[in-house]
Formats: C-alpha cells, structure tokens, sequence
C-alpha cells in the first residue's frame, strides 16, 4: 500500500478566514481498490497555513509514511518521518524490454552485440533470457550475486548459456551495450539505455511508460505516471506491469521511437554496433 498526498493550498478572506481557524476542515482520506493488487490511500489536505499541518499528516498516512506518492514541487519536511517513494525496479525492467525491443528490431547480430547490465538489487532476475536473445555475452554487475549466480545456471539450463556476474564495472570492459538506472555515470565510449538522467548522443534514455488500463486512468494528478506504476507494482502486487515498455526514447535533443531508435543504432558504428 502508498498514500497518495494532495495539498490544497486556499487563501480565505473575511468571515471565511474566521470561519477556517474555528472550524479547519478535516483531511479526507480515500481508500482506492486496484484491480489484482492491494489498495491504496488518497490522503486531500486543505491548507491556509504557511505550513501544511504535517503532524496531522504524518498521524493520517500511518504506516505508509514512507511511501508517499504527491507532486514532486512538493518539499516533504525533513523533521518527520514522512518520505516520498522511489521506484527500484520497475523502470529498471521496463527499460530491458525496451532496449531489448530496439535491439531486435535493428537486426544486429546477437553476436555484435555484448551487453553490460548494472542490476545491483537483483531486479531482473527471471527475465535475463531477454537479454540472451540479444546478445552472445552478457554481463552482470550487482551486489546479489547469490541471486544471479542461480540466475546464470538457469539460464544454462534454459539457453544452453550463462551470464557473467561480478561486484564490479570493471566487468563491463569490451561490453558496446549498456543497461542501468542511472544515465549522468555513464562511460562515453559505450551506447547505453537507461531511464534517469540525460540523454546524450551515446545514451537513449527511455520515457513515457506505456500503461495499460485499468491503471493508467487511475493515476494521481500531479503524480508521475513511471513512480505511480511502479508504486503498484513494487507496493500493491500488480504484477503485470512488468511488462510495460517504454514508449519514447530521447537521445541528445530527440525524441525516437523504437523502431528510429533501432535504425539510429544500426548505423552508428562508432561504439562498434552492428560493425
């Protein structure tokens, strides 16, 4: 479960003002039912204060404290053990299906192809197969390397090849393709996929997750679509959303789709693609 926070800033005048300090209107908090998952809350605050009344906030949300979904212009106080949510893994699985949709439709060779996929927590274990399909070497950097290592011998199991698994980037030597959350600490000589930070000419960075009813409709106004989705998926069990895609690619000043990211990658031969 998360909570949903809307602040209602208002500036009552006159016999409205007075009104409010002696009768402040009461938050209302709204459960919302999702279709094959858990709830969760939306919590609509009305405030005249500088302030919002955070005490009374952090008493409403209770246990989803540190799980709040609101407008990211929104300043949540440091003094209270209120905290926004941070997606960590569905952007991460959303961008492998997409970088893997790219690869397959730029028809470069699985074996020009070595991929390097920095997965510190784990999140694409059971789905490494999609990246197998794409390229003849692929190369895993994480912490859970106990995960991964069974990962690798199901994979041997399944395709008849491993992955390479280590704790650090220097596995990444020789790798053209890299896969990773984070864009802004990328090495320039490597194309690379990602869905935070900024797109260069060497980085597509994915965007606008496409997703599917019921959800999309539901999501919050003044929430961003990517952290609501994986909100449901990471929080409230909807597990289906793992298989969105992302449905924009941004590289240096433009915005491609799959199929322009594809040829773009298939022509750059400078990072050694598809040479």
């Amino acid at each position: 479960m998360f909570t949903v926070l809307h602040l209602e800033r208002e500036n009552p005048r006159g016999w409205a003002r007075l009104i409010w300090r002696l009768h402040p209107p009461q938050p209302e908090l709204v459960r919302v039912a999702v279709k094959s998952g858990a709830p969760f809350y939306i919590l609509r605050v009305r405030t005249a204060g500088k302030e919002p009344p955070w005490d009374e906030i952090l008493y409403m949300v209770g246990r989803c404290a540190s799980r709040i979904l609101t407008d990211t212009q929104l300043n949540l106080p440091k003094s209270q053990n209120i905290r926004m949510f941070i997606p960590r893994h569905l952007p991460l699985i959303a961008a492998m299906y997409t970088m893997a949709d790219v690869l397959r439709r730029s028809q470069i060779p699985p074996q020009n192809c070595k991929i390097g996929v920095y997965d510190p927590l784990g999140t694409l274990c059971g789905r490494a197969e999609t990246l197998l399909q794409c390229a003849s070497d692929v190369r895993v950097c994480t912490t859970s390397t106990a995960m991964y290592d069974e990962e690798s011998r199901r994979l041997m199991r399944l395709c008849g090849a491993g992955l390479t698994v280590g704790e650090t980037t220097e596995l990444f030597r020789g790798c053209n393709i890299l896969l990773r959350t984070q864009a802004d600490i990328l090495p320039a000589n490597v194309f690379a996929f990602a869905c935070q930070g900024t797109p260069r000419e060497n980085v597509f960075l994915c965007s606008d997750l496409h997703i599917p009813e019921p959800y999309r409709s539901q999501v919050p106004e003044g929430v961003d679509p990517t952290v609501f989705a994986s909100a449901l998926y990471e929080l409230c069990g909807v597990r289906s959303l793992a298989q969105c895609r992302f449905g924009s690619i941004r590289r240096a000043d433009e915005i491609l789709t799959a199929d322009e990211a594809a040829k773009r990658l298939q022509i750059e031969r400078n990072g050694t693609v598809g040479a």
